[in-house]
């Protein structure tokens, strides 16, 4: 048997558990971003798995879900698409 020519944790993607890194990534935003909207409560807290967080990504695809579109968002604060 050969090892694989990736690391173990490239090579076993997608993974459910994913780093804080790897969860702004995976939403398309930076790791600020990210921390403001778990913060925010617009994306999950972390589970704990010993020391470590990590964020499920079947949650995270149901916080991005429940994030409005552009039109949603530029309506609630009373502008139009073309305003923005």
């Amino acid at each position: 048997m050969t090892l694989p020519t990736k690391p173990l944790r490239e090579a076993s993607t997608p993974r459910r558990g994913l780093s804080r890194l790897e969860s702004a990534v995976f939403v398309g935003v930076s790791i600020n971003r990210f921390d403001e909207l778990v913060r925010q409560g617009r994306m999950p807290p972390p589970r704990i798995i010993g020391t470590e967080q990590v964020w499920d990504r079947l949650e995270l695809d149901v916080y991005f879900d429940a994030l409005p579109h552009h039109a949603e968002a530029a309506a609630a604060r009373g502008r139009y698409l073309d305003d923005a």
